[in-house]
């Protein structure tokens, strides 16, 4: 297994674990809350190979991963990747960041 498979399995973890939160175990803040930390670790996780914008081997990666998930989609528009997951309460739409966007808490 490369390392590419290997971290983009992770970030599916998590992706995976955002489609799955309950709903009715959690009240609107804290499904929020969960859905933002399990939205940096992925962030986190993929920061090395975002700079500026995604390494193609890496995508590819990640598109694998996620034709193995349910619920969990991606795609890079302007070599952006960017995730959906339908979710319990909609779906949630994220990009991966770059170590500066990562630093200043989102893009320019």
């Amino acid at each position: 297994m490369s390392a590419y498979s290997e971290i983009a399995d992770a970030i599916v973890d998590h992706a995976e674990s955002i489609a799955r939160l309950g709903a009715r175990r959690l009240d609107v803040e804290a499904f929020d809350a969960a859905v933002d930390e399990h939205v940096h670790a992925i962030r986190v996780l993929a920061v090395s190979h975002i700079d500026p914008l995604a390494d193609r081997a890496f995508f590819k990666a990640i598109k694998a991963a996620t034709a193995r998930a349910s619920g969990v989609y991606v795609h890079m528009p302007d070599g952006i990747v960017e995730f959906l997951v339908d979710t319990a309460r909609g779906q949630r739409r994220f990009q991966l960041w770059n170590a500066k966007e990562l630093r200043e808490g989102g893009p320019a």
